[in-house]
């Protein structure tokens, strides 16, 4: 360059005035300086760029061979380790996924793509044995992996997107085509929008007026969903609390029943334990015949039976309602004998009808059975019972209750009636509605409502009132003996 710059000099001294070749050596000499800036300044970039490469490069050295495997591990891209003859030693599940083949069938073999190394980013088709192919991009490039040279190709799924593409080219074919009418119907609309304007003011002003009351109606709308929402949330925490207070019913008569066995057990255990203890000391003093022995075996014997007899009588309770508050709570479908059911669910409540002479018939053949919710069948009995306790025998000290039921082909007939005062005629009609009582002081109104939904509802049946006007109450239920065969 200098060698041209003093060629140019030469020949411009003898074919330019003096005065302009200085004013051209000024120039040259501010051109050789800018230059010179410029060199100094690329040499400078190309210092940083080897210094940020050194950096990078002790940075991922840094980063290990764990981290960039769980990195791989789970990324949503198809990683493929290959060796430097192109055998895949590694692939991360999301490509196994991709190419719908497990590891252990890819590993080793050759890598069945072209190689792509640098920027570049190829479009492949995967074959993944499938109707539809799979397009995916791929890329590639050089590390080191397990101390050796290798390569990393990166599949990307763009089947969804290929898809899309092609709609839409598709889709714009169609346009296109559709765009010629549409020009043609333009004109014809032009001149139907003309006399369109004038209603379409009249439209907007009306809109408004409606977009106004809209708002109004929607705000209104969602004060009565939140309400209804809150208030069918708090009908079924009521609904629930019915059910466990229909529980606690029966625990309260259970724990009443067990206490007289267990008692009793309990005495006749002290009886023997100081009869035992007598006997040690007189056995130890020397003082036992054959009288004595003889009298306290007995003793043993007769405690033993008392002892075992009550503990046996306190376990079937125990059983029995170890059984029904299984059936309250979980309501599963199973087979059982209804009559042993009933009696089961009556023997729990009975301290409930301690202070009252109350009879309690059960008129139910024992061949009946079931395949049913028998949690279902105690819920509406105990709601019965505690309702005719309540209301039906609220002012009297005596009663009479029968329970029956009878089988009609696949269906059960099953009747509850009591001769309590019974329901006046005006309120009959609502006595299966939601909170409806007539004594807030002791009930929710809950109870026949849940009796009505359990019925229709879980047991797919039917259920009917019926109050005379001498008295009393004859609820009478229609159901199927297998409900989920009589639903279907």
């Amino acid at each position: 360059m200098e060698a041209k710059i003093k060629r140019l000099e030469h020949q411009l001294q003898d074919a330019v005035p003096a005065d302009q070749v200085n004013i051209l050596r000024q120039l040259v000499e501010a051109y050789r300086e800018r230059e010179s800036n410029l060199t100094a300044t690329y040499q400078a970039q190309i210092d940083h760029l080897k210094n940020v490469e050194l950096a990078a490069v002790k940075a991922f050295a840094q980063f290990n061979e764990k981290q960039l495997r769980d990195l791989i591990e789970h990324t949503i891209d198809g990683i493929i380790i290959l060796d430097e003859q192109t055998r895949i030693i590694f692939i991360n599940p999301a490509g196994e996924r991709l190419l719908n083949r497990a590891a252990k069938t890819l590993l080793n073999r050759p890598f069945e793509f072209p190689l792509v190394i640098g920027d570049q980013m190829m479009e492949i088709t995967i074959d993944r044995g499938d109707d539809a192919p799979t397009f995916a991009e791929l890329r590639m490039a050089t590390i080191t992996w397990q101390g050796k040279p290798a390569f990393l190709a990166s599949l990307r799924d763009i089947t969804d997107r290929k898809r899309v593409e092609a709609e839409l080219r598709e889709k714009n074919r169609i346009i296109t085509e559709q765009k010629e009418e549409i020009e043609i119907q333009n004109r014809y609309l032009t001149r139907a929008l003309q006399e369109l304007e004038d209603i379409q003011v009249e439209l907007v002003r009306k809109n408004s007026l409606i977009f106004d009351q809209k708002e109004v109606l929607a705000h209104q709308n969602e004060q009565l969903r939140q309400t209804l929402s809150e208030l069918e949330r708090t009908r079924q925490q009521l609904v629930d609390s019915e059910k466990i207070a229909s529980l606690s019913v029966l625990v309260a008569g259970v724990a009443h029943e067990v206490n007289t066995p267990v008692g009793i057990g309990v005495t006749a255990a002290s009886t023997l334990v100081e009869l035992t203890r007598s006997f040690v000391e007189r056995y130890n003093a020397d003082q036992i015949n054959s009288s004595d022995l003889e009298s306290y075996v007995q003793e043993v014997y007769r405690a033993g039976q008392l002892i075992l007899t009550n503990l046996q009588r306190a376990a079937a309770l125990v059983q029995n309602f170890k059984q029904i508050s299984v059936d309250h709570v979980t309501e599963e479908r199973r087979h059982f004998a209804l009559k042993p059911y009933l009696e089961t669910v009556i023997a729990s409540l009975k301290p409930k009808f301690k202070h009252k002479a109350i009879t309690i018939e059960i008129d139910c053949p024992p061949e009946i059975e079931l395949e049913s919710y028998p949690g279902i069948f105690a819920q509406i009995l105990t709601n019965l019972l505690i309702n005719s306790l309540i209301h039906g025998f609220e002012d009297r000290q005596q009663g009479y209750i029968r329970i029956g039921a009878t089988q009609q082909d696949d269906q059960l007939v099953l009747t509850y009636q009591d001769d309590g005062q019974g329901i006046p005629p005006d309120i009959r009609p609502n006595v299966f509605d939601p909170f409806f009582t007539t004594n807030k002081t002791v009930g929710t109104g809950l109870g026949l409502y849940l009796i009505h939904n359990l019925v229709v509802q879980q047991l797919k049946g039917t259920i009917s009132l019926e109050s005379p006007p001498e008295g009393g109450v004859l609820v009478t239920l229609n159901l199927p003996l297998n409900p989920e065969e009589d639903a279907a």
